[in-house]
């Protein structure tokens, strides 16, 4: 089995269960108990302090829909690099739709250059936050 050389770290509530995490920790994973907010969701605020404290003051949200739209409703988002590839993949949403009240969370992508790198356009901006 090829093991890669750095530890997966996995973010979960106070609440979940104990073996589960010494079965991942004896496998090398680092577990990371957190509060959760309203929607039963791990509290992105206090992961984000969390990581501060243990010396991580950058991250990239590569994840699917629900997390990127979770960091982006939460305003948690300095840049967003948006990357266009010519391939049809079906079916996939990058941002999930959110309830209206939400929905002026979403911030739109302050003007910026576009760019490609091969066959894929790349756009870099920040987030640009509506007022309210």
């Amino acid at each position: 089995m090829c093991q890669h050389p750095l530890s997966p770290w996995i973010a979960t509530g106070e609440q979940a269960d104990a073996g589960r995490q010494q079965v991942l920790e004896a496998a090398g994973a680092r577990v990371l108990r957190l509060p959760m907010n309203a929607r039963g969701q791990v509290n992105l605020t206090a992961l984000l302090e969390r990581l501060g404290t243990l010396g991580i003051t950058s991250v990239m949200v590569e994840g699917g829909a629900r997390i990127i739209t979770s960091f982006l409703a939460e305003r948690l988002v300095d840049h967003i690099v948006l990357t266009v590839a010519p391939r049809l993949v079906g079916g996939l949403h990058a941002v999930r739709r959110l309830a209206h009240a939400d929905a002026v969370h979403l911030p739109a992508a302050a003007q910026s250059p576009l760019s490609w790198l091969e066959e894929d356009l790349v756009l870099w901006c920040d987030p640009a936050w509506e007022e309210g």
